[in-house]
Formats: structure tokens, C-alpha cells, sequence
């Protein structure tokens, strides 16, 4: 079951080429890609993953506060 939160499109250098939507289901993470060519696919998924490896090194680092705290 999917939960309230709005679907988010994430801004690409050629939304016309790769679409991209995540959305949070069961508490995991759903993220759905189009693209009109192979490589543009593997490109943005490419990009998701190392940003993924990123926010995942810096909240294991720092950790997660409430909005406004000063924190990530």
C-alpha cells in the first residue's frame, strides 16, 4: 500500500529522454525509469545509484534529525 507522499520527478538534463518517478511503498523505496534509448536508461540509473551510495554514506555518518535541527 502505498503511502500518502506525492510521487517526486526529479529534474534531468533531458527530461525528454528519461523519466524517472520514485514513490514510497510499504516503507521501501520504489523508484520506476523510462527512457527512449538504452543508454540514457543506464546513464540516469548509473547517476541514482552512486547518489543513493551517497546520501546512504553521509546519514550512516551523520545521521538523521528532525527538519530544522541542523542535521540531514
Amino acid at each position: 500500500e502505498k503511502n500518502s507522499n506525492p510521487v517526486v520527478f526529479i529534474l534531468q538534463l533531458q527530461p525528454d529522454k528519461v523519466k524517472r518517478e520514485m514513490s514510497v511503498s510499504g516503507g521501501k523505496l520504489v523508484v520506476h525509469f523510462e527512457a527512449v534509448e538504452a543508454r540514457f536508461l543506464r546513464a540516469s540509473f548509473s547517476a541514482f545509484v552512486d547518489l543513493t551510495v551517497l546520501v546512504t554514506k553521509l546519514v550512516e555518518e551523520y545521521g538523521i534529525s528532525k527538519e530544522g535541527e541542523g542535521s540531514i
